[in-house]
């Protein structure tokens, strides 16, 4: 297990800036609610709270529909909730909140996502699901699997505290964008370590960059399911609480670098 290396975010941070003048990175104040993404159960009951940053909270009930999912999201927002924050490939940022997962659905997942320009609130997946399994993967994201590297479960109904690091670094082969995810249960906190992000399709490039998430990417949260066919009880529920973001060298919300810290511990 590592712990988060917040001097490492900022020494990054500031490469990220001395290298791509441009570099910035979002200021969210909101959270933005993608509803129905997927929506193949149209005729269950959605309810939603977006209390931002305290609590985002998503409940689909009824969803008694023969095939498919549902899939709703969360994004930040600069604007109150009322547009999506973009993220570019030379941002750095750190987020985290606790994630609850309630469900009687044994498809049913949730967790954080940093989602490609190409696939906005569909791809690129920090998730824990119903049966168990703690993973990352899709989009841009390097994969990695907790289950796999720790052996840990995800146990529906109860909290964890999931967060997300994004390093821009100098965005080459030598020196690409690092991602490294953490979830804590219980006492204690699993971390992947820095992953490196491969080389994106030079054919893109101008506009969307290389070696990292890419321009105009998506981060927040979400939820997804397969309903259940016939089933009026179905539901599937979700709460995103306590939701800390702090980006570049300062803070990016109503946090410090400290309290960011104490997450983690």
């Amino acid at each position: 297990m590592k712990a988060i290396r917040y001097t490492m975010l900022a020494t990054a941070a500031a490469l990220c800036i001395a290298v791509t003048a441009s570099a910035t990175t979002p200021t969210p104040n909101g959270a933005m609610l993608v509803l129905r993404k997927f929506n193949d159960s149209p005729g269950s009951v959605l309810s939603t709270t977006n209390a931002y940053p305290g609590l985002i909270r998503i409940n689909d009930s009824q969803m008694n529909a023969c095939g498919g999912a549902n899939l709703h999201v969360w994004v930040f927002s600069e604007t109150g909730g009322a547009t999506r924050a973009s993220f570019d490939n030379n941002a750095t940022y750190s987020y985290a909140c606790d994630v609850t997962l309630n469900s009687n659905l044994p498809g049913s997942e949730a967790g954080l996502m940093v989602s490609p320009w190409w696939s906005h609130d569909t791809d690129g997946k920090f998730m824990i699901n119903g049966g168990g399994e703690i993973a990352c993967f899709g989009g841009r994201l390097p994969f990695y699997t907790f289950t796999g590297n720790y052996a840990i479960h995800y146990v529906k109904g109860t909290t964890v505290r999931m967060g997300i690091t994004y390093y821009c670094n100098t965005l080459n082969s030598f020196n690409p964008a690092t991602i490294e995810y953490t979830i804590k249960i219980g006492a204690t906190t699993y971390s992947s370590g820095k992953l490196p992000f491969d080389q994106a399709n030079p054919a893109e490039d101008p506009p969307h960059g290389l070696w990292g998430q890419l321009n105009d990417a998506s981060v927040g949260g979400y939820l997804q399911g397969n309903p259940d066919c016939g089933n009026d009880q179905a539901f599937m529920d979700c709460i995103w609480g306590d939701i800390v973001f702090a980006g570049g060298t300062t803070p990016a919300k109503t946090t410090s670098w400290g309290s960011l810290k104490k997450q983690y511990k």
